[in-house]
């Protein structure tokens, strides 16, 4: 400001708008002296021309290097013009940098200090998922599915309870957000006793971080618990063994997802639902679950029935039934299905059941009026769409089976002589021949008119069946 008034002064009394453009036009000459030739611009040359114009800069005598206008020609002649304006000089002398505006970001401006940057702040993170979480937050529930929160962040964001009403919120969607045990066991003393909705699919969990869970459940400290999702979590049969020890304390249950892990026994989940009544779903695709563990989860299962149990809906997909005594896990599955009242919607989709296995399972089939869905694909056998299963021999498919009941398929003239719902098989070329007598007296008037026919009754019981 001294050296703006002191150029002032030499060219007359300055004005508060000409200020600024004076202030500019001095500072390339109050610095240091810069030695590179590449420094200076058009801009600084021109103001340089100027000052040399009113006498601040000196010409360069010849044989003699031009001076720069230098910081101590500017104190000495700002010394000498202080009495020009002092008052502008004390106002300058006294003036203090004032603290900066809050930052304008569109129509928001700058957020105090939570607890959420101060937790951040001493793990040594950055707070970037505070707009997330504010966005997750629909109702009672938080849903952060798919974010890299990870187990540091996912422990800042619990510690503010302003950003994260924890003791309010029902529904927790945690699905692929990246944490492990440790971040598990923060989430889990965290989760209040209203939860219904627990959704934690797709994390590293393992059995380590089922502990602390457990020990809450224990304490009845989730009464509510209606749906639990721990599907890739990495649990095996130890950590099942844990948390079905523990949700008997959930007595309103009524979902749990258990796919793609590393469960090898049922035995433990079967224990639980012969006890639990208020299960309706158990999911426990893509695991390896064997023949003898899946004949102890379906004895549960059956178990379940007969208690009055509600448990409709069973998903064996994708775990290597036929395995150590597949045909173990054959008859348990044929017995539930000839007994079970409530069971319906059954998924065994590729558990690579031979044709004696199938048969076996066919048996209890043939009785059953309950169930809804039968999903049998990537097994040694075929069903029509009366619901009859038909197994395959070694190397035979669908397109080589004989004329029969699939052919006719939902006809009521098909006969089941070569299904499973009968205990013998008739041969494939008397059922071929019974089937084209029926078919002609069924599109023959003449034949049903004149009572042309062999004598025998074109329906009976056993037809329809």
């Amino acid at each position: 400001a001294k050296n703006a008034a002191a150029f002032a002064a030499s060219r007359g009394t300055p004005s508060a708008a000409s200020l600024p453009t004076l202030i500019s036009r001095l500072s390339h000459f109050t610095g240091k002296q810069d030695k590179s030739p590449s420094a200076s611009s058009a801009c600084n040359r021109t103001s340089r021309g100027q000052l040399e114009g009113n006498g601040l800069v000196k010409q360069a005598s010849p044989g003699q290097e031009q001076r720069r206008f230098n910081l101590e020609d500017a104190r000495r002649i700002a010394a000498s013009t202080d009495r020009l304006l002092p008052r502008y000089s004390r106002r300058c002398a006294t003036e203090r940098a004032t603290p900066l505006a809050p930052v304008h970001d569109g129509d928001r401006f700058s957020r105090p200090y939570s607890s959420y940057d101060r937790a951040c702040h001493e793990r040594k993170i950055l707070p970037k998922f505070l707009r997330a979480v504010q966005e997750g937050l629909l109702g009672r529930g938080l849903d952060i599915s798919g974010l890299s929160v990870g187990d540091l962040q996912l422990e800042a964001i619990l510690s503010d309870a302003s950003l994260l009403p924890a003791d309010q919120v029902v529904r927790w969607r945690l699905r692929d957000i990246r944490i492990t045990a440790v971040g598990f066991a923060a989430l889990a003393r965290q989760l209040p006793w209203q939860t219904d909705v627990l959704d934690v699919s797709r994390n590293d969990i393992g059995n380590r971080g089922i502990d602390p869970l457990a020990c809450w459940m224990l304490e009845c400290r989730l009464p509510r618990l209606r749906n639990l999702d721990f599907s890739a979590t990495g649990l095996s049969c130890a950590g099942v063994a844990t948390l079905c020890g523990a949700l008997h304390q959930c007595p309103l249950l009524l979902r749990l997802e258990l796919n793609h892990n590393a469960i090898k026994d049922g035995a433990a989940l079967g224990a639980f639902v012969a006890d639990h009544s208020a299960i309706v779903r158990l999911s426990l695709s893509s695991n390896f679950i064997s023949g003898n563990g899946g004949a102890a989860l379906i004895d549960g299962v059956l178990e379940n029935s007969r208690r009055g149990g509600l448990l409709a809906d069973l998903d064996l997909a994708w775990n290597p039934l036929s395995r150590a005594e597949g045909p173990a896990a054959a008859r348990s599955l044929s017995a539930l299905l000839a007994e079970s009242t409530t069971l319906y919607h059954l998924d065994l989709s590729y558990v690579n059941f031979d044709a004696e296995c199938c048969a076996e399972i066919g048996k209890g089939l043939r009785d059953n009026h309950h169930l809804y869905g039968f999903h049998l694909v990537g097994n040694k056998a075929i069903m029509d769409a009366d619901g009859f299963l038909q197994p395959l021999d070694v190397g035979q498919s669908a397109e080589e089976l004989p004329d029969g009941p699939i052919v006719l398929c939902g006809h009521p003239a098909s006969i089941t002589e070569n299904c499973l719902a009968t205990e013998t098989t008739a041969a494939p070329g008397a059922a071929s021949t019974r089937l084209k007598k029926l078919s002609h007296s069924l599109g023959c008037g003449a034949c049903s008119d004149a009572g042309e026919h062999d004598g025998e009754a074109t329906f009976s019981d056993d037809d329809v069946l």
